[in-house]
């Protein structure tokens, strides 16, 4: 199935070029008009997956390309989709170079009483994949709860399938919100949700109604069983004790029913799945395997000082702390990683800047894709202000990043400062077609300079100006390693397959004679 997205700006379109080898480009008769088909999400095509040259696992597509994400969740508050998912918003982030919506639902709006369905909430969420789909944005409906449910000023579990055999609930407004979970009423009802026979089941309908209604959707790229689950803590435990015992036994089985359900309706969808918190705190996860081809990691990535309103310190170690035990369950279980959310509650505190740039850079390593929170406008976790435009402190986090790679990816690294990206591979049987780079208009006023490690004259190189996508091809014989690197015009130096550190200073400007209109040119 194909999509149409809408033409961008003329303006913004014009003052893009692109060069090769610092040679600018005339523009040619294959540059895409406004208006054009593109190519659906990725969602509809994602199939197995490719190991790394550093043992990572990335979801691959029908092409045998190792597939990167970038993206935003959207919908927690869920007073309205419409009013979350607009076209308007999703448009700003598509023209961001983003192509990944973590999208909330929650139970109790879709079943406010046992077995009363409300299907104008769930005409909602269909909508809002619609939109997504519209823009080349896959999807991942993300099962939402935060203190369990509306029983406890929460989001998820409706009231109905909520029992707490009569434990206290007092929530102090001066915490974090997150220490309600600690309440004895709210861990009495994580106890009753994994062992009661009966919950289990209805928990199992009110996911597989979703299923029915999306599956097929062509920008579904798969389902978050549970967002942020967690447990009982039972005497003699403390919090640490219990995750060591909740995840591998009660959290594992539940999502192994989960997928197992999913796949009943679901063949084609990812899974996506992620346990408590407690990276922040260095400890790895417990969580044990889930049997299911299409299983993806879904990590967390919060530091609890900024969540408790503190400025960030650098000399926390918390980025070392986290990237030191979140590749455990990776690595164990062979699964692909993105990170689910990750943000501040306040773009304005202090240390912002210095916190989004290490979390950049520590998932450009560890993972291949991520998915901040939140796309809204206003005060918050928002990353856009309060005219729909990013934060000042958010606008580092639009780059030129890597899509899909045709090969075995060793390194993808971007520099802010420079706005330079220099991705490496390794050429392996089975991987056809371009790699595919998202080189969003705004990065490169003045142009921007393709390199490749490849002999000049022996590669190819397009620039679709709809979808602001660079597809690039190198032959597949002679050097086993290849690179691909993407800078403003006027500093190209070089693009070896050794992951080098980029020019030092700010890029200087363009020249005057920069050819100012999209090309797609050959190499």
């Amino acid at each position: 199935m194909t999509v149409r997205r809408r033409a961008r700006g003329r303006a913004a379109l014009a003052a893009v070029a692109v060069a090769v080898l610092a040679t600018v480009v005339p523009a040619g008769p294959g540059a895409s008009p406004a208006g054009a088909v593109v190519d659906p999400p990725l969602a509809t095509v994602p199939d197995g997956t490719v190991t790394g040259t550093d043992g990572r696992v990335y979801m691959a597509d029908a092409q045998g390309r190792a597939l990167q994400f970038r993206g935003f969740n959207s919908g927690k508050e869920m007073t309205a989709l419409v009013a979350e998912v607009t076209p308007a918003l999703m448009d700003t982030a598509a023209d961001s170079g983003f192509d990944l919506l973590r999208l909330s639902w929650q139970w109790h709006k879709l079943e406010p009483t046992d077995d009363g369905w409300d299907e104008a909430y769930l005409d909602q969420v269909v909508a809002a994949l619609d939109v997504a789909g519209e823009r080349g944005i896959s999807v991942v409906l993300d099962n939402h709860q935060d203190v369990f449910g509306p029983a406890f000023g929460g989001n998820g579990v409706p009231e109905w399938a909520t029992r707490d055999d009569g434990q206290p609930f007092t929530a102090n407004p001066g915490d974090p919100w997150f220490i309600a979970t600690l309440q004895p009423a709210v861990q009495a009802a994580w106890e009753h949700l994994y062992e009661d026979a009966d919950l289990r089941q209805e928990q199992i309908e009110s996911l597989l109604h979703v299923v029915e209604r999306v599956v097929g959707h062509p920008a579904l790229l798969g389902y978050d069983l549970l967002n942020e689950p967690f447990g009982k803590i039972r005497p003699g435990e403390d919090l640490i004790s219990a995750a060591a015992r909740v995840e591998p036994t009660q959290l594992t089985a539940m999502y192994q029913r989960l997928a197992d359900a999913i796949r009943t309706v679901d063949t084609e969808s990812w899974v996506f799945v992620h346990p408590p918190n407690l990276a922040t705190l260095g400890v790895r996860t417990a969580l044990g395997r889930i049997d299911d081809p299409k299983l993806a990691y879904f990590p967390h990535f919060y530091d609890l000082g900024l969540e408790s309103g503190e400025p960030f310190d650098p000399a926390s170690g918390f980025h070392a702390t986290w990237e030191g035990v979140i590749g455990h369950y990776p690595d164990t279980y062979g699964v692909p990683t993105l990170v689910g959310e990750w943000g501040l509650p306040d773009p304005a505190i202090g240390g912002a800047g210095t916190f989004i740039d290490r979390s950049l850079a520590v998932m450009e390593r560890i993972g291949s894709g991520w998915t901040v929170f939140s796309w809204c406008a206003g005060a918050g976790y928002c990353v856009l202000d309060d005219s729909g435009q990013l934060d000042p402190a958010w606008a580092r986090i639009v780059q030129a990043w890597p899509r899909a790679i045709a090969g075995a990816p060793t390194a993808s690294r971007w520099d802010g400062a420079a706005r330079s990206l220099h991705v490496t591979y390794r050429v392996r049987a089975g991987a056809t077609g371009p790699t595919e780079i998202v080189v969003p208009p705004s990065l490169y006023p003045g142009g921007f300079v393709v390199e490749t490690s490849a002999a000049d004259g022996t590669w190819r190189s397009s620039w679709d100006e709809v979808t602001g996508r660079l597809e690039v091809t190198v032959p597949t014989g002679g050097l086993a390693d290849q690179a691909v690197c993407v800078s403003p015009t006027g500093i190209a130096g070089g693009c070896t397959a050794e992951v080098a550190a980029p020019p030092p200073g700010p890029p200087p400007a363009p020249p005057a004679d920069a050819v100012r209109a999209p090309a797609r040119f050959t190499g």
